[in-house]
């Protein structure tokens, strides 16, 4: 399984335990501090993008977008 497909996997799991948006955020930073071998700038800025929500509500995604991300990620069709 790769990266992408793995990061969906825990994203939906996370979402449908209803998860704080922050916490979220925080984990998808950290995914993206860890991981060096990163190649698709889509799912970079995804975790950057998933990261600002962290600053604010202003900032946040609903469940239902991240869960919507997640299939999508899931199913190889992500394109944001």
């Amino acid at each position: 399984m790769n990266l992408k497909h793995q990061f969906g996997n825990d994203l939906k799991i996370k979402v449908q335990a209803r998860e704080n948006v922050v916490d979220i955020g925080c984990w998808a930073h950290s995914v993206f501090l860890g991981w060096d071998n990163i190649e698709d700038d889509k799912f970079l800025d995804l975790l950057l993008e998933l990261n600002t929500m962290t600053l604010g509500s202003e900032f946040a995604l609903t469940y239902e977008e991240l869960e919507q991300i997640a299939e999508d990620i899931i199913e190889g069709k992500y394109d944001r």
